[in-house]
């Protein structure tokens, strides 16, 4: 059952040498697939999913189990996407260095360039011959990934919806009927369930699909991230009540781009009977970015930081991220944040980001390339160029002032809650900012 289609094509593949020579060869193949020490899946009838134990010291073995598995079905017919980071030598070797590196962001945000270039160059695999196969080469730890992978893949080629790709991709990871017990328990459930980022990101590549351009190429500038209703992390100064000594920080990869504390050398403490916090940006905001919030402990007398911790993150694209119009509030609710699990019952049910964005007056010219199924940017490296140059020109002569409004997004965090929400808030605090 866990094999499905694919014995079918390999059926094929080995009906040259007759009947019996075809049976022999897939009795052989699911014997192997199937035995204890390989985990073995068909995604799709070229894209198959190998799950490994670690791959170095004396796990290495059962990986090139794995190795010995392909080499002897495949011959030089496959190409490996390693989804594994910092993956040693041995195991390139062990697949006779038929290796790619492909998207590692698990439990990390996703990229979406990653997403798109991982998909892109697959499908130009398969597509170059009809017996070339696909292996997404992972450990349990990556699960995730290959889980995002495999949906953006099927939505990629077959423009179908999320739950249709994701439902198919869950099918083929049940090797079983499910239980009752699957089904009231799912946590024991192969197939993992998705964290809020991938979810979110999930959205953006199938609005991405659907439109054939990115909603908004031209990069925005934040110019206040305004944070309703205060966490209760830490005691008043004052004894009464609780509070949070807040700290906000956005990256752009392992790059910092803002934070808080460069322009306030001393961490305000806001009470939970506080309204708002507001916080001053000014920066530009363009490619996947994570805004994160941190609580510091703070000595009172001295303003010294004991500590810190992580409170909540948001991970999104800038592109999903405008309001309709191109300037104004996008609000991030609750259910939106991948929050601390020793902070989510601190939070209340009504705290909101609001990230207070303008356009820019150049928008970068993105060009698309031809995917199976219409135009769209499938190849992102033409998108970082863009990017580049346009935040490039923006960094030499300042922020520009708000331009014509782009094409606003669709189906996607930045669409909908912008537009419900962005309009009374865009208004009440950028005015009084």
């Amino acid at each position: 059952g866990n094999l499905g289609k694919g014995m079918q094509a390999l059926f094929k593949a080995a009906g040259a040498g007759g009947l019996k020579a075809g049976s022999d060869y897939l009795h052989n193949l699911y014997a192997t697939a199937t035995a204890p020490r390989l985990d073995v899946t068909f995604l799709t009838e070229r894209l198959l999913e190998i799950v490994v134990p670690i791959a170095h010291g004396p796990q290495l073995a059962q990986c090139g189990a794995s190795a010995d598995f392909v080499k002897r079905h495949f011959h030089g017919d496959f190409m490996v996407w390693c989804l594994i980071p910092n993956v040693s030598d041995a195991v390139n070797e062990c697949f006779n260095f038929n290796v790619q590196h492909g998207p590692q962001f698990d439990p990390e945000r996703p990229e979406l360039e990653q997403l798109f270039l991982a998909c892109h160059t697959i499908y130009e695999w398969l597509s170059c011959d009809s017996s070339n196969v696909a292996i997404l080469l992972l450990t349990q730890n990556q699960l995730r990934t290959s889980a995002v992978l495999a949906t953006c893949y099927t939505i990629y080629t077959r423009h179908c919806s999320i739950a249709q790709a994701f439902s198919a991709y869950k099918t083929r990871k049940q090797t079983t009927a499910p239980s009752a017990i699957d089904i009231l328990v799912p946590e024991i459930s192969p197939v993992p369930a998705l964290a809020t980022v991938h979810k979110r990101y999930l959205q953006y590549f199938a609005s991405l699909v659907k439109l054939k351009h990115l909603p908004n190429p031209a990069p925005l500038m934040l110019r206040r991230v305004i944070m309703h209703t205060m966490p209760r992390l830490e005691p008043a100064p004052t004894g009464r009540g609780m509070g949070i000594y807040p700290h906000l920080s956005l990256w752009r990869g392992q790059k910092l781009v803002y934070s808080s504390s460069w322009r306030e050398s001393n961490t305000k403490f806001y009470h939970e009977d506080d309204i708002s916090a507001i916080f001053v940006a000014d920066v530009v905001l363009h490619g996947d970015l994570v805004l994160k919030l941190f609580h510091l402990s703070v000595n009172a007398l001295t303003q010294e930081t004991l500590s810190e911790q992580e409170v909540l993150r948001y991970s999104f694209h800038s592109s999903f991220a405008s309001a309709p119009g191109g300037s104004g509030a996008v609000r991030v609710t609750k259910s939106m944040l991948e929050i601390a699990p020793a902070a989510y019952d601190r939070i209340s049910d009504d705290f909101a980001i609001d990230l207070l964005v303008t356009t820019l007056d150049e928008a970068p010219d993105l060009s698309a390339t031809h995917s199976p199924h219409g135009t769209v940017p499938a190849d992102p490296k033409t998108w970082r160029q863009a990017e580049d140059k346009a935040s490039k020109g923006a960094g030499a002569g300042g922020p520009a002032a708000p331009g014509a409004a782009d094409t606003a997004p669709t189906g996607a965090d930045g669409g909908a809650d912008g537009g419900a929400d962005g309009g009374a808030d865009g208004g009440a605090d950028g005015g009084a900012d």
